[in-house]
Order: structure tokens, then sequence, then C-alpha cells
């Protein structure tokens, strides 16, 4: 394939974002265009290079840091509703149930602590056998002892309502991605 110009863009930043060797191909002679601009030659370090041959990896033009992407849970026990992002995009948002009065869901920061793929809830009035997709953020106390844990719900057909014994209850159809998503160590906020 012969290409006529590559457009090199040394880091830029959009947003926030740090774009490193980002490159543009065309079959056009650019390299007019871009040097008689001071938008994109100036200000942003472009360079231009005809190419006939093999494409050749163009150099930041300074050495930025890659951004680091934080994943993070947040939980709004108002709207009863989960919101997963990593960096500033947001990955999924759904319809939770969290505890109801007298068994609420505590608010605070936490982590995902462990992972686990199935765990049995059972206790006064409930008994749930083989839950999948549990993501546990608080573990019981002698004062509580009660695990906490956002996980598959698939009993519940009551999504926005607190309807749990403390836990975050999501659907199976929601909690399968967001625990194949989420890491040991995800900062959760549950507020």
């Amino acid at each position: 394939m012969k290409v006529s110009s590559i457009t090199g863009i040394g880091v830029i930043s959009f947003l926030g974002i740090a774009l490193s060797g980002l490159i543009v191909f065309s079959y056009l002679d650019t390299s007019a265009f871009i040097n008689n601009s001071p938008l994109l030659s100036g200000a942003l370090g472009v360079q231009t290079a005809s190419a006939d041959l093999a494409m050749q990896e163009i150099q930041p033009a300074r050495d930025e840091p890659l951004p680091v992407w934080e994943k993070h849970i947040y939980v709004s026990l108002q709207d009863q509703t989960l919101t997963y992002v990593e960096g500033m995009y947001i990955v999924g948002q759904f319809k939770i149930s969290s505890g109801v009065r007298g068994k609420e869901t505590p608010p605070g920061e936490y982590t995902v602590l462990a992972k686990k793929p199935l765990v049995n809830y059972k206790g006064p009035g409930y008994d749930f056998p083989n839950t999948k997709w549990n993501l546990m953020f608080k573990p019981g106390t002698p004062k509580d002892p009660l695990n906490y844990y956002i996980h598959g719900a698939p009993w519940n057909h009551n999504f926005g309502h607190p309807m749990s014994h403390g836990c975050i209850n999501v659907s199976y159809a929601n909690m399968e991605g967001l625990y194949n998503w989420a890491d040991v160590g995800t900062k959760i906020t549950i507020q």
C-alpha cells in the first residue's frame, strides 16, 4: 500500500486526555495544508513526511505519562441506581434494590474485598442458594455479623425500590457484566 503522506501528532491534550502517537494516513498530499496551518503545525507539533514503503513509529513530542483509568462503582441510595465508570467513561448504569428500612445498606467508601462466583444467602425469611456474581464490600463484625455484597438477584422483579436485607441487589442481566469488569480493590461509593 502506498501512502502519500503520514501525519503524526506527538502528544496533545483533548478534554484532559493525553493522546500519544496519533497517526493519520491520507492519499492526498496534506503537508501544504498542515504546514500552513498555525493550529495544526505549531500548536500541536504536527509533523509530515512522505512515505513510499513502511510506516515508521512517530515518537511523542515529549514524555507524558499515560492516563490511569481508575475503576469506580457509585451507588445512589436515593435514586436506587448503580453507575460504574472507568476513568471519565460510564461503563454501565442501571437500577438496583438496596436495603429496606431497618436493614439499610450502609453508606460509605468501600472497595471490592472479594469476588465470589456463588454465595448462599440464608436468613430469617429468605433462602437463596447459589446466587451468582457477588462482590463483597463490607465484612461482618461481631456487632453486625452480615457480610455485605453487590450481587445478582434473580428473585427480585422490582428494581428501583429498596427490597434487600442490606446488600445491593442487581438483575442478572446487569450483574454479570459488572462482576466481570470489577477487580478486587475497585472503589465503591455508596451514598
